[in-house]
């Protein structure tokens, strides 16, 4: 492994957990709100961005408190991914 490697600290790995779902659903919404102010009929791609914005947020709401708990626990828990960090 390179020397470069750095683990990502655990307050950055909850925000992208946080605001990567978060601005995902922006979109999914601001998708359909310009298609209501267009007057366009929904078709299926924009029903089709549901599902995907559920693929997002369902991982992000099964491991927040899994992730919350390490961190309680001041666990280390990048050892599993960066083993030479020790």
């Amino acid at each position: 492994m390179s020397d470069s490697v750095v683990a990502p600290s655990p307050s950055n790995v909850i925000a992208l957990g946080v605001v990567w779902p978060l601005l995902c659903a922006v979109v999914v919404a601001l998708r359909f709100y310009t298609r209501r102010v267009q007057g366009a009929r929904l078709l299926l791609d924009d029903w089709l961005t549901i599902p995907a914005l559920v693929r997002v947020v369902r991982p992000a709401a099964y491991k927040g408190p899994g992730l919350m708990t390490l961190l309680a626990l001041d666990l280390d828990i990048w050892v599993g991914w960066y083993p030479d960090l020790r």
